[in-house]
């Protein structure tokens, strides 16, 4: 979870930095159009549209939390398939003029 209780025991010896970017986003002609918590409870849900007229490549990553497991949803973030995560890094291919759902675990 991103925030924690007063009465929750710590689950990590590992402090939070002062400062960082929660999540590096990708750039225009990416468009980031929700950030949220998922339905279920499981993840944040990240929507993209890629506004371009070619494929586009777009990259997810977190300065401050370690992305360990990411999916590919549909519009109502029912999981669909498997994102390959490398060193806290998300790469997702969007196609042209396409929107992707993507549901991020840390």
């Amino acid at each position: 979870p991103l925030f924690q209780r007063l009465s929750e025991p710590m689950t990590s010896d590992k402090p939070i930095p002062a400062s960082g970017t929660l999540l590096n986003l990708p750039n225009a002609p990416i468009e980031v159009l929700h950030i949220k918590h998922a339905e279920d409870n499981n993840g944040l849900i990240i929507r993209l549209l890629n506004a371009s007229d070619t494929e586009q490549t777009a990259t997810i990553s977190s300065n401050l939390l370690t992305i360990l497991s990411a999916k590919l949803c549909d519009l109502v973030e029912h999981d669909v398939d498997m994102l390959a995560v490398t060193d806290g890094t998300i790469q997702v291919n969007i196609p042209k003029r396409g929107l992707v759902v993507i549901r991020c675990q840390f």
